[in-house]
């Protein structure tokens, strides 16, 4: 039932839900091997998501950015912003992702 749901929602308004663009992310985040990361936040309004989280280096801002850029579902990724945090001795970078939702309309056709 929720899969029909979400099925509806996907035809008639031609957006991913939400799982899907938690799914896509999961799947184009780079590993743990290649980056410690924490994720503080997400929000997903409209065509666009934002990403809020930390990092060890500004370096792993880039290598998050780029694994996203592999994506099928965002473009444009950009970095909104970067800062140090002062004080941290752990994740001292604190980013903002911006992703846009690409437009698949007619593409499934």
């Amino acid at each position: 039932k929720e899969s029909k749901n979400t099925e509806i929602y996907r035809q008639f308004l031609n957006k991913p839900n939400v799982l899907d663009v938690i799914y896509e992310i999961t799947n184009n985040f780079p590993s743990k091997d290649a980056t410690d990361f924490q994720l503080d936040q997400m929000i997903y309004d409209n065509d666009e998501v934002t990403i809020y989280g930390r990092v060890n280096e500004f370096a792993d801002v880039g290598i998050i950015q780029d694994n996203l850029q592999k994506s099928k579902l965002f473009k444009n990724i950009t970095v909104v912003n970067k800062n140090l945090l002062s004080g941290s001795k752990t994740f001292k970078v604190k980013f903002q992702l911006k992703l846009e939702i690409k437009d698949n309309s007619g593409e499934n056709e």
